[in-house]
């Protein structure tokens, strides 16, 4: 199971590192894309796309670096965001919209679609994977690496 909480925790390390990147050099697409996926009405959206991606590179130091207790409250706190995304793509496919959700800022144009659902499945999966490496080994995925050689 070590190999699963490691490899959930890299996979989800990286693609928090790479949309923080991209959402923070372009906040006005993050602004843009909560628009389109009809947020503006329950959050304040300019101060959503100041924060997240700063959210986003946190959690991913958090993932890779952390031990102990700040390590299992990472882990909840990014599959806590896995699963607001999920909720936020499900409620936006439900009522229609299939604007592109800039999930990766300018990385990612295509349009909203039952395939990013399915990708943030798997990104809640990966979240999953990484607090129960937190909670099992008390550690992020660096910790996790002298766990693969017992």
């Amino acid at each position: 199971m070590v190999y699963l909480a490691l490899s959930g925790g890299l996979v989800l390390a990286l693609t928090l590192l790479v949309s923080g990147v991209a959402k923070a050099r372009q906040p006005h697409t993050t602004v843009a894309a909560l628009v389109a996926l009809r947020l503006h009405s329950f959050v304040p959206v300019r101060w959503v796309a100041r924060l997240l991606p700063w959210v986003e590179l946190t959690l991913a130091g958090v993932l890779l670096l952390a031990s102990g207790t700040l390590a299992l409250v990472g882990a909840a706190a990014t599959l806590a965001l896995m699963l607001a995304f999920w909720l936020v793509v499900a409620r936006a496919l439900a009522l229609g919209a299939t604007e592109p959700c800039q999930c990766f800022g300018d990385l990612s144009s295509a349009p909203l679609s039952w395939r990013t659902l399915v990708r943030n499945t798997f990104l809640v999966a990966c979240a999953a994977a990484a607090l129960y490496g937190a909670v099992t080994y008390r550690g992020g995925v660096l910790a996790l690496l002298p766990h693969l050689l017992a």
